[in-house]
Order: structure tokens, then C-alpha cells, then sequence
């Protein structure tokens, strides 16, 4: 009988992790929304299958009653993560995800008790960035004393999927975070700091950087202090169909959609010296004509040829510090077969409840075992 079950098996991340799921025997039911693509899966995989949209409740909670653990592939998450939670806290269903958007990490810290009361996991981010910092950042704690701050980075190399892509369109976050004294607050986004990959390159230059490490790693260490970099290298933003975007907005549509403020203009005319300026979007601000005729994403040999790296500083309240770094696959197979051997794990017996980590659940030695995962003191 299957344990697991995967929805958003046909999008990018889900069809490698259904693949790497059916390759290392796991007995699992692969799900999505659409009949035909996932009848295809499954049938090419020859496992079986169910078919649901998350607003049909339920079929959702018919899906879930037979199963211990529901890993949700189904980007964007601000779209999936609330419906199928709530669903796995009604049923009973241990609930994980691929998500790096910080509202499904918010949303899991609120219904946290509500998971404990039904003796259900919520481990949001079970795969990549989440697992990679998190892990990273348990086995340098292991190493100092009375820590007092995190920074992390992370080097993502390669280009992104079309998920990744219409994720980001949706989810733009304006406000640049770190965590200080326990609180999330505002990082000038133009901060910079130096880490050193241990990639031939030496120290290079991290952007700062809203992850929702400074939910998990806060919530893993209750180290109060935390900031979140990355540095991106290669050919980030797929092209495929970009060029086939429209220019911009026709005269009509910027006649009906003015714009107010101006900082200088402002300044000219009146001398007031403190003067405030804040940005709010509003409208179809990323045009999405032929964003769905991109790639998936990285083909196969143009992971293998992208690792990425993370990067971990440690600082003590005595000035000490600890460095190390992490050696792993590209982030697009790294999130998948982590995310399949967290779910193992889960369905296998883990029993504490609530608002979860996977350092926290597993212990930093998780991402070792991913083939090609390796962590160095520097």
C-alpha cells in the first residue's frame, strides 16, 4: 500500500520526484490536476494515480485518507500550500513541501498548534534551500560556543524553471528581511557581505536576501540573529519564450494606469529635506503572455553541470567564528530527491508534530545523504 503521496506530479519538480521515487522503489501515488498528463505519469511509471484540483475538498480529503504523507510539488504555494494543509490537519496527513516562498513557512508557523492537536508534521521546504541552509547551519553550531549570529549564502548556478519563473512573478516580495534580536525586520537591500565558497573563486560578493531560512533556522537554533544571502551565476532567467513577450504596456493600458510619486520632483518643488517614499504594485505587473511557453527547466546534463554551493558563518559572543561550506547538486534535483527521502522519513515513523524543520527533524547529517552532498569546515 502506498504511503506517500506526491501532488504537482507533472510539473517540473514533481516529475523528477515522482522519476527518482519510482527508481528507488518507494510506493507512492502520484496526483495532480489535469486527467491526461497525470494518467501519462503514471502509467509511464506504472504507479498509480489520482486526479483533484485543492478547492474540491472532497476529493482532497477522499485522496488523503488513505495515505500518511502528502508531499506538495504544486507551485505557486500561495495558491496550493493553505488548501492542502488545512486538508492534511483535517485527516490526519503529515504535510510537506518544495516551496522557497515565505508564506507557506508563515503559514505553517500559524497553524502550528493546530497540527500538534491532530498529530500531524508541517515541513514546509523538505527540499532545497530550506534542507541545504538548514542542514549547513546544525553542523556548524555543532562547532562554537554560545553562538550569537548566522549568515548564510547561498550560490545558485544554472538557469531556473518555468515554475520558478511564474513563482516569482507572483510572489515579488518588495521588503528585503534579516532576523535581529528574534524579530524579522527590514535589511537595506543593498547590503552585501563576502563568502567563500570553496570553489577555486575565494571570497565573492552575496546580495542580501528574503529566505525562509530566517523562519527555519530561527526556529531550529532560536539563534536571534540571522541573515540570508546569495549570489547568482550563469544564465539565471530561462529565455526560451521571453522573446516573445510583449514590449511593454499598449498606450491604452498605460493612458488607464498612472503612477504617483516622485521623490526628486517632490524635493525640487519644496526643499522639505525628510521626505518618505514606499511602493505598492497593483495590476498585472509581470507580463505572462508566453511565460507558459518556456522550458521546464534545466535539461538533465545542464544540472549535472551547475552544482550549487552554500555557504555558512557563525559568529559566538565572544568574536569567534566558524566557517563552513556545502558541495551539492543543482538545486532542481536537489529539491526533488530530498524532498522523496524526506517523505520517506516522515511515513517511515516520525512522530513530532507541529511546525517542523528538516535539521530540526533529521539532524544536519540529512543532506549528506543526498548523492553528491558534501559539507567542509573552512
Amino acid at each position: 500500500m502506498a504511503t506517500i503521496l506526491i501532488y504537482g506530479a507533472t510539473g517540473y519538480t514533481g516529475r523528477i520526484a515522482c522519476e527518482y521515487a519510482a527508481q528507488n522503489g518507494v510506493k507512492f501515488i502520484l496526483a495532480g490536476r489535469t486527467k491526461s498528463k497525470v494518467e501519462d505519469l503514471a502509467a509511464s511509471l506504472n504507479v498509480p494515480s489520482e486526479v483533484f484540483d485543492v478547492s474540491d475538498h472532497r476529493k482532497v480529503d477522499l485522496a488523503l485518507k488513505s495515505v500518511r504523507v502528502l508531499l506538495n510539488c504544486a507551485g505557486p504555494f500561495q495558491h496550493t500550500a493553505q488548501p492542502l494543509i488545512e486538508a492534511c490537519i483535517r485527516n490526519g496527513t503529515h504535510y510537506l513541501d518544495t516551496a522557497a516562498e515565505l508564506d507557506s513557512y508563515k503559514l505553517a508557523e500559524k497553524l502550528d498548534e493546530d497540527a500538534k492537536a491532530a498529530g500531524v508534521i508541517l515541513l514546509p521546504g523538505c527540499g532545497g534551500s530550506a534542507a541545504m541552509l538548514g542542514c549547513l547551519s546544525a553542523y556548524a553550531l555543532e562547532r562554537i560556543s554560545n553562538p550569537l549570529r548566522i549568515d548564510l549564502a547561498l550560490h545558485v548556478v544554472g538557469s531556473m524553471s518555468r515554475g520558478s519563473v511564474i513563482s516569482a512573478a507572483e510572489n515579488l516580495t518588495v521588503e528585503c528581511l534579516q532576523r535581529l534580536d528574534g524579530e524579522l525586520v527590514a535589511q537595506d537591500p543593498t547590503n552585501t557581505q563576502e563568502f567563500d565558497f570553496d570553489n577555486g573563486q575565494g571570497k565573492v560578493t552575496c546580495s542580501s536576501i528574503t529566505f525562509p531560512d530566517l523562519i527555519t533556522v530561527w526556529k531550529s537554533t532560536k539563534i536571534g540573529n540571522i541573515g540570508t544571502f546569495f549570489r547568482m551565476t550563469g544564465d539565471a532567467f530561462p529565455t526560451g519564450g521571453l522573446a516573445q513577450l510583449p514590449d511593454g504596456p499598449t498606450p491604452e493600458q498605460r493612458a488607464s494606469t498612472p503612477y504617483q510619486s516622485d521623490l526628486i520632483t517632490v524635493w525640487k518643488s519644496t526643499k522639505i529635506g525628510n521626505i518618505g517614499t514606499f511602493f505598492r504594485m497593483t495590476g498585472d505587473a509581470f507580463p505572462t503572455g508566453d511565460l507558459a511557453q518556456l522550458p521546464d527547466g534545466p535539461t538533465p546534463e545542464q544540472r549535472a553541470s551547475t552544482p550549487y554551493q552554500a555557504a555558512v558563518t557563525v559568529t559566538s559572543k565572544d568574536g569567534s567564528v566558524v566557517r563552513a561550506v556545502l558541495h551539492t547538486l543543482n538545486g532542481y534535483t536537489f529539491t526533488p530527491w530530498a524532498s522523496v527521502e524526506a517523505a520517506k522519513k516522515v511515513a517511515a515513523g516520525v512522530t513530532q508534530a507541529g511546525f517542523q524543520t528538516t535539521a530540526g527533524l533529521f539532524g544536519c547529517d540529512f543532506v549528506r545523504t543526498i548523492p553528491g552532498s558534501v559539507i567542509k569546515d573552512l
